[in-house]
């Protein structure tokens, strides 16, 4: 279950890259990473060694292989993790979804539209889903302000 969470993190963190646009300077094992404007800057240590993960993709006419799309290799980079896609048809993805949230034999992170609220709602109370919401501060800070702007809209 905390492989699940931490990799959910690191999945948030990887979004949180593309969502905002944020001066990052690396020194040995950390790096300065500002919030938004008026916010004091919080030190995150960056690891020598990428974090692995595996996560679904749902392949479908217009989406090709993750491994080839220079913007996730771009993100990869860096947040400093390594994907191991898990690419499934988007037309059968339903029934394959079923038989994983079933089994409990899960990837650590469902990528984009994988998963609905139907089956948070349905498989959380079971724990196969972690709220991430307290933790983005923490461990996300550059993507907290893209939640407060969507809510305004």
């Amino acid at each position: 279950m905390k492989k699940v969470l931490v990799l959910f993190v690191c999945l948030v963190i990887v979004s949180g890259i593309v969502a905002c646009s944020g001066e990052q300077e690396t020194t040995g094992q950390t790096a300065e990473t500002t919030a938004s404007v008026g916010q004091e800057p919080e030190t995150t240590v960056i690891a020598e060694e990428p974090a692995e993960f595996s996560a679904t993709f749902l392949k479908n006419d217009w989406h090709g292989d993750p491994n080839d799309m220079e913007v996730l290799k771009k993100l990869e980079e860096e947040a400093n993790v390594k994907v191991h896609w898990e690419i499934y048809p988007n037309a059968t993805w339903g029934e394959k979804k079923n038989l994983l949230l079933n089994s409990g034999d899960l990837p650590d992170v469902f990528y984009m539209n994988a998963v609905n609220a139907v089956d948070i709602e349905k498989y959380g109370p079971q724990g196969l889903f972690v709220d991430l919401t307290d933790l983005i501060p923490q461990y996300a800070p550059r993507l907290q302000p893209f939640f407060i702007l969507r809510r305004k809209i």
